[in-house]
């Protein structure tokens, strides 16, 4: 990092940081339901939509409590 600061060439970690956080997600849905996933599953198949129905500011509505082994995955 510091050789890259010195001679002035840009850093990009962006596919790193991306599929550190796809590993996040993938870890989520795996405990919320219980089962074991693949990631080309969850990047290929998987329905999963983590954002809020509405984009507005105010409280939000509260989702339901996820159980392993109960949880539905979609």
């Amino acid at each position: 990092m510091i050789a890259t600061i010195r001679s002035n060439e840009p850093i990009n970690e962006g596919r790193q940081v991306a599929e550190s956080t796809m590993t996040a997600i993938l870890g989520r849905m795996s405990g919320y339901t219980g089962r074991a996933l693949k990631w080309d599953w969850a990047m290929n198949s998987a329905k999963l939509d983590l954002s809020p129905p509405t984009l507005a500011f105010g409280d939000l509505p509260e989702r339901p409590v996820a159980i392993p082994g109960v949880r539905k995955l979609i």
